[in-house]
């Protein structure tokens, strides 16, 4: 819930007109207020919705449906972000409805999974990861390939560091397996830490977060994973 409608448009406008790589695909996903004045973008750029709701429509007060967004253009959606997970109680039944619900519209479902910091030190990572990767993700092969997994330790978010690399690749290790997608990486990408995610070679991209509130630090990142493909 950040920047004005003038602001994210102008950043994305940006965007648009700088970003041309061939090598990296870029989704934005900014606040619905602005995604009717941004779908227009050139082929280099999808544009994404921060959530939606599992059913197609109904008395759903202040909710948007897939359908909803499939209808202005978007092709891609963040599902259970941890922090709807914490500030709206979304649990992992109502995140895989609302992935088979952007599935059946031809959005690409964006399904976040993680631990938190008390589940770290409890040693119970694994556990349950592996029970939101049962739980959250659609597990048909028909759906092979059409959704995400974006792995985003919650301890992580909003630091200024990210966790050791060995400790992510190690946890990657742990999800790969029980998984039909690719997996990308969120928690505190920015420009001084990217380099070394990406040479992990563990991961398919990144779910950027504060860093992608200043235009310059953004594209400076992207501008790294670009030179390092």
């Amino acid at each position: 819930m950040n920047g004005s409608r003038s602001s994210l448009t102008n950043f994305i406008q940006s965007l648009n007109e700088y970003f041309q790589s061939t090598k990296i695909e870029l989704v934005v996903c900014p606040p619905f207020t602005v995604l009717p004045d941004n779908i227009e973008l050139t082929p280099h750029i999808k544009m994404g919705a921060q959530n939606c709701h599992y059913e197609e429509k109904g008395a759903y007060t202040g909710e948007i449906s897939a359908k909803m967004l499939s209808d202005l253009g978007c092709s891609y959606v963040i599902l259970g972000h941890s922090e709807r997970k914490l500030l709206c109680g979304e649990t992992d039944d109502k995140i895989k409805s609302k992935a088979y619900a952007a599935l059946a519209v031809g959005l690409h479902p964006i399904i976040c999974i993680g631990e938190t910091l008390l589940e770290r030190e409890k040693e119970k990572t694994e556990e349950v990861l592996l029970k939101q990767c049962r739980d959250c993700l659609p597990h048909e092969e028909e759906y092979r390939d059409k959704y995400t997994v974006a792995y985003e330790p919650v301890w992580a978010i909003g630091q200024k560091s990210i966790p050791d690399i060995s400790l992510i690749t190690k946890t990657i290790e742990i999800i790969q397996p029980h998984v039909k997608s690719k997996i990308i990486y969120g928690g505190s990408v920015n420009l001084t830490n990217i380099e070394e995610l990406v040479c992990t070679n563990k991961l398919s991209g990144f779910l950027i977060g504060s860093a992608s509130l200043n235009f310059n630090e953004f594209f400076d990142i992207i501008k790294k994973v670009e030179s390092l493909l």
